[in-house]
């Protein structure tokens, strides 16, 4: 029971989510893909074959990084 309470009491910015449970706004996104927030909005995020957002109730789009991820590099070695 103690446990428990002194996870709930730890600030959320100390813990560490594994990258396959990260969720990425648009922004973590475009920075991780290497191109602008705006580029990323208007056209990368509409590119066929990339990542469905993740259903959520902020009225904000979120992906899973791990998703993301594997899009990326799936792209970057089919131009290679």
């Amino acid at each position: 029971m103690n446990e428990t309470i002194e996870r709930k009491k730890r600030p959320i910015g100390t813990v560490s989510v594994p990258f396959e449970r990260q969720i990425w706004d648009a922004s973590q996104c475009a920075a991780y893909i290497g191109c602008s927030y705006d580029t990323f909005l208007k056209s990368t995020r509409q590119l066929k074959g990339f990542p469905k957002p993740l259903p959520n109730f902020t009225g904000h789009e979120k992906w899973s990084a791990l998703a993301v991820s594997d899009w990326a590099l799936t792209t970057h070695e089919s131009r290679t």
